[in-house]
């Protein structure tokens, strides 16, 4: 390993890289942000007799003007982030 770093050189990395990982997992545990459920609620109350009548292409348009994200472990839905 000596010929590939000095040891001045990789113990300024390491405090670096250490240094952004402990921020990194503070943001983590920071309290999480207040979501605004108001339109997903007035979406539920809906009749969603004419989601049945759209077309394949309105109803993917229609699910991406509502969900941003979709997290998926070992095949299994994790978590969901709304727009």
């Amino acid at each position: 390993m000596d010929d590939l770093i000095d040891k001045e050189l990789y113990n300024k990395d390491y405090k670096k890289y250490k240094s952004q990982i402990e921020i990194l997992e503070s943001e983590q545990i920071a309290e999480p942000e207040e979501k605004d459920f108001s339109k997903i609620e007035k979406l539920i109350t809906l009749d969603f007799k004419i989601y049945d009548r759209l077309s394949r292409d309105n109803k993917r348009k229609f699910w991406l003007s509502i969900i941003d994200k979709i997290y998926i472990n070992d095949g299994k839905i994790q978590e969901i982030i709304f727009l």
